[in-house]
């Protein structure tokens, strides 16, 4: 093969080459004008043809370079080099009642330089994960991903985003850092894409006892949305104090109960909302998305177009 980094000076060179179930591959470097490149070579019905490639330049450190592909037409092997550390495999990515990710590791083997393993099909969605142990970040990258997740390679809508800010809700700041507050319900180590036809959700507000109120739906591939609801007094940061699943297709497809008597947040895009305490009368929740007291039981949703229903607001959510 003639040239597999083009725009570089003098003669490739391989830094591994094997045999894996899906064919030979190669990881080579070649030298440039500034730095050097990194290149994958896969195996293809056509023959060995350059997958990814990657400039090397300092401060670039091998944490940084595609240390693993997916290789074959439904890229179900997965080739991972040997750069010195320990690496570990997950292949399966679950969730918790809660909505918090989980995932099992282990070891990932070595032999001559680097390894390999089946992992089932991969194709438009990845479900494995790789990570070093005892590292932070302790990324693996598989070098791929997005040729994986995007084999067409078109583009792709981004999902419809709604976001909401109810009445008496602070005006957002540096301090509304939900890193930590979301880290368990986030899959670091995997690669993942969005699904354009479910809608992304952001709901700001306070609570009745004056603390700061965010609630952030997440999603993964064709996974259910999760949602997660977040509180914080004062200057603190926000915890997760509540989580549960996101039904885009359902009336009332948001409701989740807050933590001591703080009410019921709802939400259902468009949709005039009104709530009520057993047989009482209704009262006004406003549009779009709401937090209900504590002593509401019944919600009503009126659709743009369509005739009001009624929903309960006594669905149980889950602890973090």
């Amino acid at each position: 093969m003639q040239d597999p980094l083009p725009n570089m000076r003098g003669e490739p060179h391989v830094l591994w080459a094997g045999s894996t179930p899906a064919g030979p591959a190669a990881f080579i470097a070649q030298r440039g004008g500034t730095g050097a490149a990194v290149g994958w070579i896969e195996p293809t019905a056509e023959g060995p043809r350059v997958s990814t490639v990657s400039s090397v330049n300092a401060p670039t450190r091998m944490e940084d370079i595609g240390q693993a592909i997916l290789l074959g037409p439904e890229r179900d092997v997965l080739l991972v080099l040997d750069f010195g550390w320990p690496v570990e495999l997950s292949t399966e990515l679950r969730y918790a009642p809660d909505g918090k990710v989980v995932r099992q590791y282990q070891p990932f083997a070595f032999d001559d330089g680097a390894g390999w393993q089946h992992v089932g099909r991969q194709l438009r969605k990845i479900t494995v994960a790789l990570r070093r142990p005892n590292s932070q970040p302790g990324q693996v990258y598989i070098s791929n991903a997005t040729y994986v997740l995007y084999p067409e390679q078109k583009e792709v809508p981004a999902p419809e985003w709604f976001e909401y800010t109810l009445p008496g809700a602070p005006v957002p700041s540096r301090r509304d850092n939900t890193f930590s507050a979301l880290a368990p319900y986030v899959d670091f180590h995997g690669a993942h894409i969005e699904d354009p036809r479910l809608p992304r959700l952001t709901v700001r507000g306070a609570t009745p006892d004056g603390r700061r109120l965010l609630v952030e739906t997440i999603q993964f591939d064709d996974d259910p949305t999760r949602v997660v609801a977040m509180l914080a007094r004062g200057e603190a940061e926000y915890q997760a104090v509540a989580s549960g699943s996101v039904d885009w297709t359902a009336i009332l497809p948001v409701r989740i109960r807050l933590p001591d008597a703080q009410g019921t947040l709802v939400a259902a895009p468009r949709a005039a909302l009104q709530h009520r305490a057993g047989g009482g009368r209704w009262h006004d929740a406003g549009r779009n998305a709401a937090l209900l007291p504590a002593t509401a039981t019944e919600v009503r949703i009126t659709p743009p177009l369509a005739p009001p229903k009624s929903s309960s607001c006594n669905r149980t959510s889950e602890p973090p």
